[in-house]
């Protein structure tokens, strides 16, 4: 990804998500009675053109690279295999065995959906594991199959799920299930009802602040949501390229090296555990430093904050599992989730902005953003730009208060510009 500009921050928490969706429903912690797994929901908001989808399209490539075969290709030792199921199901279901996307390892749904379609997608994303099991009494190896729903949705636009407020009330409730990896039912009139045992999604979508502003105001999103899903939010890409090379060898390479690894990934099962030093880390954060600890105290993350030990957890299994098997993490895995996190929140909270109850205010900013990109304009040349936001009254308005609060200047010649601020620290310049 080194010739696409996207945000240093989208490819990284891109590519975890992406280590956590692979994992499935067979990999988890365990909390005494409280059991979590490793899927997440990500969101990565910012303006159009800010790189959102060439994250996004590169890791549906990695994604879909890997298909169950066929049963006449492979046979286990019991006579079954994962595709078998598949097909069978599929058979079932009245859909062709030869659909290529009901064989991929990790299922996904289509890039524009309904609650219909992703609960009935889910219902056919059944997919399976061996395993053995040793009963401690008997000390007989048992060998055990477990089958789960898991499916990964990437969405260049959050927008094509989260769609009108009465539709989407659905769909937020069957997210805050998906996302504890609960069963869920889903009913219609017309199409009967879909079944999901053992669920497990993870999501990772774009999204424009505009489209945050629009949801939030409307109550589509409520803080249920939000507590559960990691806001990525950036102003601007890291460069801008005018001719988009082919891959070369070495990153053909690295496609290659991850894409094996997923597939080492689609194989493991079972508990995870921390190390001493890990674990000792986490009881510290969660009985100590959870409720007081914050990098960014915004009202908006307090919901956020609240599940933030188990926004960790996830993350700190996928750093790890981004370069190892083994079934514990380490305290460095932890710690480096950890700083990620940290990082993130510092903006986290701009992608959760409401439109402010003051109409004016979205155009003052505007008017400072004008006046920044093309220099100092007088009250004509703004009431021209701006006329279809505001009457002169409200024009004038503005342009008070901007300079009241220092924010503009105005010369003899009547034009407007952004005033220029020394830091409070800085010290008088001398002649």
């Amino acid at each position: 990804m080194k010739d696409i500009g996207s945000p240093e921050s989208y490819l990284t928490f891109g590519f975890y998500i992406m280590i956590g969706a692979a994992l499935q429903r067979r990999v988890w912690f365990q909390r005494g009675i409280k059991i979590c797994y490793l899927n997440n929901f990500c969101v990565l908001v910012g303006e159009p053109g800010i790189g959102k989808g060439q994250v996004l399209v590169e890791i549906k490539k990695l994604l879909r690279v890997h298909k169950m075969k066929r049963p006449s290709e492979q046979v286990a030792e019991d006579g079954s295999t994962e595709s078998a199921i598949a097909d069978t199901l599929s058979q079932l279901r009245g859909k062709s065995t030869e659909d290529e996307d009901s064989r991929l390892v990790f299922p996904t749904p289509a890039d524009s959906t309904s609650l219909r379609a992703l609960t009935s997608h889910l219902a056919n994303a059944v997919r399976r594991i061996d395993y053995t099991w040793t009963n401690e009494e008997t000390k007989e190896i048992v060998r055990k199959v477990y089958s789960h729903n898991s499916s990964v949705f990437l969405l260049e636009e959050f927008g094509t799920l989260i769609k009108s407020q009465v539709e989407s009330r659905d769909l937020v409730n069957f997210l805050l299930v998906a996302w504890d990896c609960g069963d869920y039912r889903h009913s219609t009139y017309h199409n009967g009802q879909d079944v999901i045992r053992r669920m497990c999604v993870s999501i990772l979508a774009g999204a424009t602040p505009r489209f945050m502003q629009d949801t939030f105001d409307s109550n589509i999103i409520d803080a249920g949501f939000t507590a559960r899903c990691l806001f990525i939010y950036e102003s601007r890409n890291r460069f801008d390229r005018w001719v988009m090379s082919e891959p070369n060898m070495i990153q053909k390479a690295c496609f290659s090296s991850i894409s094996e690894h997923l597939l080492k990934l689609s194989k493991l099962y079972g508990k995870l555990e921390f190390s001493q030093d890990a674990n000792e880390y986490m009881r510290k954060f969660v009985e100590d430093d959870q409720r007081t600890v914050r990098k960014n105290p915004h009202f908006k993350l307090d919901y956020y904050y609240a599940r933030k030990d188990m926004h960790l957890m996830k993350l700190a299994a996928a750093v790890h599992f981004s370069e190892s098997i083994s079934m514990t993490i380490e305290l460095s895995d932890v710690e480096a989730a950890m700083e990620l996190l940290n990082k993130a929140e510092e903006k986290m909270h701009l992608a959760l902005t409401t439109r402010s109850q003051n109409k004016l205010a979205p155009v003052g900013k505007l008017m400072l953003m004008l006046l920044k990109r093309y220099g100092p304009k007088t009250e004509t040349e703004l009431m021209f730009e701006l006329n279809d936001e505001v009457n002169e009254a409200e024009l004038r308005e503005i342009i008070r208060f901007l300079f009241t609060t220092h924010q503009i200047n105005k010369d003899s010649k009547g034009y407007y510009s952004i005033k220029s601020r020394l830091s409070p620290s800085s010290p008088p310049q001398k002649n």
